[in-house]
């Protein structure tokens, strides 16, 4: 609702309207809602958890390069193996070739 504290508040039962009074009367004297205690606490928490999921992130993204090198890996071997079996048959093909002349 874009209405004003004030305005949003008479419409509000008394239970509801005396937090909001109150939390109005501290905004407007420019006094913290929440302790610097708190605030600390709550920046070490989110410094935890975004450390924690970067971790988490990280492990990803090396379990992934790992995956990629070893198909790399298993790429090469199979190129080698083809290139072998390609010189083999081309050796053969010569030989096949001399015979027949």
């Amino acid at each position: 609702m874009c209405l004003s504290p004030e305005i949003s508040v008479r419409f509000l039962s008394p239970e509801v309207s005396s937090p909001i009074r109150s939390v109005t009367m501290r905004s407007q004297l420019n006094m913290p809602l929440i302790s610097a205690s708190t605030t600390q606490k709550l920046s070490t928490s989110l410094a935890m958890r975004i450390s924690i999921r970067f971790r988490n992130l990280l492990k990803i993204v090396r379990r992934k390069q790992r995956k990629l090198i070893q198909m790399n890996q298993q790429e090469i071997y199979d190129i080698e193996r083809l290139q072998k079996e390609l010189d083999e048959d081309m050796e053969l093909e010569s030989k096949i070739n001399d015979a027949l002349r």
